[in-house]
């Protein structure tokens, strides 16, 4: 499933079952997807609901910026709200000090790496398949 249609379906999604897992969830398709703008969008819009932000939240919208002005944006956010930084946060943030971002690579929409873990490997599908954190993290240079 590719990130508009996952925002499609979130979209069809009782707003009562609206939460901060859902809304990171979409998050993290989005930044995967490459769709900065909308995560930014969503992210924001979960504020608007009366979702209170949390650290998986900021994390995935993080994920999702193109540039370290962005992610710097919004860890500076995240601490004003009082968000606690988590270890994942905390890599993103120093990352993003050092120029480098979070870009997710291309991938196809049957790209092992978008499927959900729990699901059993399909053939073929093992672990050294999908890319490892340092191939995710490009610099801005």
């Amino acid at each position: 499933v590719g990130p508009l249609v996952a925002a499609d379906m979130f979209e069809k999604l009782d707003p009562r079952l609206r939460n901060q897992r859902t809304y990171a969830a979409m998050l993290g398709a989005l930044a995967r997807g490459g769709k900065e703008k909308e995560a930014l969008k969503l992210l924001k819009a979960a504020k608007g609901d009366g979702v209170v932000a949390n650290s998986f939240m900021y994390n995935a919208a993080m994920s999702a910026c193109s540039t370290t002005r962005q992610i710097v944006r919004l860890y500076e956010e995240m601490q004003f709200t009082g968000v606690t930084p988590d270890p994942v946060t905390m890599s993103i943030h120093t990352k993003a000090e050092a120029g480098v971002t979070p870009k997710f690579l291309p991938s196809k929409p049957d790209d092992p790496a978008l499927r959900p873990t729990l699901l059993p490997p399909e053939d073929g599908d093992l672990a050294s398949d999908r890319p490892l954190p340092s191939q995710i993290w490009q610099s801005d240079a």
